[in-house]
């Protein structure tokens, strides 16, 4: 049951949150602070607290299915998007976040990100 809800929530992020993405560029250089949504950011942040905090509560955490997985490496735009916009204030989902950016794997990522040389313009909001 854990394995397909991870498929779900991994399949979600891949088709949905068009608002969000189109917002709120991932962009790990940005310095944090909120900007002007429209609609839909809102409501696409209300659903990925709602499926976090739910995986979390029934795994019991650290990460969303217990250990580190394919479902929080998938979300970790996401991360990056709640963070830097200021997009959430759920201590659950910050603490969450938290961990992800602790993860080896992020910051290993993170870092890759910093060293590139280039800007996309449309990607700075």
């Amino acid at each position: 049951a854990a394995r397909a809800e991870a498929r779900a929530i991994s399949m979600e992020m891949l088709s949905g949150f068009r608002a969000l993405r189109n917002a709120c560029p991932m962009n790990i250089r940005r310095k944090p602070g909120a900007i002007d949504l429209p609609d839909g950011v809102t409501d696409d942040v209300a659903r990925i607290e709602t499926m976090w905090k739910d995986a979390l509560a029934r795994s019991g955490g650290p990460f969303l299915f217990g250990d580190f997985c394919a479902a929080d490496a998938m979300y970790a735009p996401v991360v990056n998007r709640l963070e830097i916009y200021r997009l959430t204030e759920d201590e659950t989902v910050l603490a969450y976040m938290e961990r992800v950016k602790a993860h080896p794997a992020w910051r290993k990522w993170q870092a890759a990100a910093l060293a590139e040389p280039w800007i996309v313009p449309e990607d700075e909001a």
